[in-house]
Parts: structure tokens; sequence; C-alpha cells
């Protein structure tokens, strides 16, 4: 978010004549701040940096005992274009903690950085979001800090900047979910399982999952101090079913949400509605880009509650009445609040199930 201020200074006039006489001093009222914002199309296409929120769900193996622990927290986000179209990604998150019955932590740490260069081909989904929303992966082999190889493969989903306004009726704000999955490299094939397969096994189940929001922050000073406002919603999803499992890693299948209703109010500072998860595509097609929706199948309904402090809102995340539950961010965008974007997930509240959701949402 950029803006600019523009402040007049206090002058004096002394005027002095034959005789002797002076004039009153002369105030001058500073005017408001302008607040210049970048749609989303003309940094994709001119260049610069998003304003860019995300949270990140991190799945690791605690060596001492091989249980598998979900820590879910902020990430730290760069994200831009050069002028000549390339992009530029960068991904982090810094956290360790002392799993129960444990002596050493658990790094929950993560860092990925991409470089996607001019003219790179993104995959249509295939399926009712075609043309409106895209995918793209990438793999590669990195080394730890302890010196140990191993293989990775990031994807994403995005919507297609030049129909955001038309698709999502935003101009300020997009969103993405993404997921790193990591693999070992113990032979000279790419190691990493698909999930359907089940006759390949992954020794390393560890993933990143992350959900975000990109554009431009609106200006503290430009948010809206009264009266209240509708905002028509959409959503997309990584939800990892309950007693879903692998041989080889954690699956999560996107999901997304047409038209959801948040209601904002400005004057008691609150931001409530509801996300219903049930356009659900949870396997991409063999030997295509394709992603097919299965029906009769729903991630569920999130509901969302929090309040607003300056252009931010925080809140809490209830997933189908009393089965899980979970936290909420975001940030309003462009001039005067008139779009916001943030992240929420879910838990599960029984161990026994192990579900989550991550999403990515987005309003105006």
């Amino acid at each position: 978010m950029s803006y600019n201020k523009y402040y007049f200074f206090l002058s004096y006039l002394l005027i002095t004549a034959c005789g002797g006489g002076s004039g009153s001093p002369t105030m001058v009222v500073p005017t408001e701040a302008i607040y210049n914002y970048n749609k989303n199309t003309a940094i994709e296409e001119n260049g610069g940096e998003y304003d860019v929120l995300a949270g990140v769900m991190s799945y690791r193996t605690y060596p001492e005992t091989g249980e598998m622990w979900v820590s879910t927290g902020d990430a730290s986000v760069q994200m831009s274009f050069t002028i000549n179209g390339t992009k530029s990604l960068s991904l982090s998150r810094d956290y360790s903690f002392l799993p129960d019955q444990g002596t050493t932590n658990l790094d929950m740490g993560m860092e990925f950085e991409q470089t996607l260069l001019p003219g790179t081909v993104n995959f249509d989904v295939g399926n009712n979001l075609d043309s409106y929303l895209f995918w793209e992966s990438d793999w590669g082999i990195s080394t730890d800090p302890s010196g140990n190889s191993y293989e990775w493969n990031y994807r994403s989903f995005s919507f297609y900047t030049d129909v955001i306004f038309d698709f999502l009726g935003t101009e300020y704000v997009n969103s993405f979910i993404s997921d790193i999955d990591y693999g070992d490299d113990s032979t000279p094939q790419f190691d990493l399982c698909n999930v359907t397969d089940d006759e390949c096994i992954d020794s390393i189940k560890d993933k990143d999952v992350i959900a975000g929001v990109f554009g431009d922050f609106t200006g503290i000073g430009d948010m809206p101090s009264s009266g209240s406002k509708t905002y028509n919603v959409k959503a997309i999803a990584f939800w990892h079913p309950n007693k879903l499992e692998s041989l080889s890693s954690i699956p999560h299948w996107p999901a997304y949400e047409g038209d959801s209703v948040f209601t904002v109010n400005f004057e008691s500072n609150s931001i409530q509605g509801n996300i219903l998860l049930d356009y659900v595509f949870p396997e991409q097609v063999i030997a295509s880009s394709t992603w097919d929706h299965v029906s009769n199948i729903s991630a569920g309904t999130i509901t969302v509650s929090g309040s607003i402090s300056n252009n931010q809102l925080q809140g809490v995340s209830n997933w189908n009445n009393n089965y899980g539950s979970g936290d909420c961010s975001g940030y309003f965008f462009g001039p005067n609040g008139n779009e916001f974007g943030g992240w929420c997930y879910v838990y599960d509240d029984s161990d026994d199930d192990g579900a989550e959701v991550l999403i990515s949402f987005i309003g105006t």
C-alpha cells in the first residue's frame, strides 16, 4: 500500500508600515491524506511488489516418537513482478516447539523460493472454474541444514489476474492456495508419490500447506468509521478429510465457495459470515492438467466471526458447528476498505479424525 500526505505549515505574515502596525497570523488547514493504490493488473503489467498476508499449515514427523504433528501460523511472504514479467515468490516460517513427552524441539520452519520467467505456462483446472482458476507445479531437489538432500513438489492454485474483476469482483486483492510436498532422495528417480498410488511409499511425509491473499492494503486513514457493508465472498481451500491417509503424503483436496456473504459493521468493528466449501475437485486426471469435480462431497461450512482494528481483521473460525475450530486473519484492500481478504484454518476437535482445512477468502 502506498500513499502520500501533503502538509501545509502555518504561515505568519507581519506587515509594517509608517506609524507601525501588524497583521494577524494566517492559518492554512492541512489537506487530508491522499491515498494511491495499485490494482493487481497494474502490478503484473508494470512491475511492483504486492502486499501479502498468508498462513502456513506445516506437517512434521517428530523423530523421537515417529508421530506427525501439525502446526499453523503466519507465513512471511514476498511476491513481486518485474516490468518484463518475471514473477518472484518467497515463503518462510521460523517456528519450533517441544512436543508432549519430548526432550528436543521439533522444527516446524520452512523456506521456499521460486522465480517464474515471462511466458511460463499455467494450467486451467478444467472444471466449472476453467478460464478463471489456474494451477501451476514445480519440483526440485534441495539440501537440508544437515546436508541431506530431499525432493520437493510445489503446486499452487490462483485466479487469473485479468478476470478477477469480472469473476471475483475485486481489483485490489486476489487469493491463492499452495502446498509443498517433501520426499526422500534415496534413488536416482524422483521419489515423491502420487497420493492415489497405493504401491508407492515415500518415507518423508512432511508437508507445508499455504493459503493467502495479495494486493494493496487499505491505508489506515482510508478505512470507514461508520455504517455497515455486505461483502460478496469467494474462497478456495485445501481440505484434508478425516481418516484419509496414504502410504506416501498427506492428501489435501482443493475446494471452492462461490457465493458467500459477510457482514462488516464499521461502528462496532465486527465481521461475520459463513463459507460453504461444497465444490470439491480432489484429483488431477492422470496424464492431464484437469481436476475433476466430484459431486455430493463437501468440506462443510466454516463460520467466521471477528473484530476489526485499523485496516486488519482478526477472528475465530468454527467448522460445521462443533466439529472443529481455528483462527482467521485478514486485511482490507484498496480504496475505502471496499475489498478484503484473509486466511482461516480449522482443526477437527477429535484427535482420532485428523482432519483440517486451510482457506483463502476475498470479498467485495
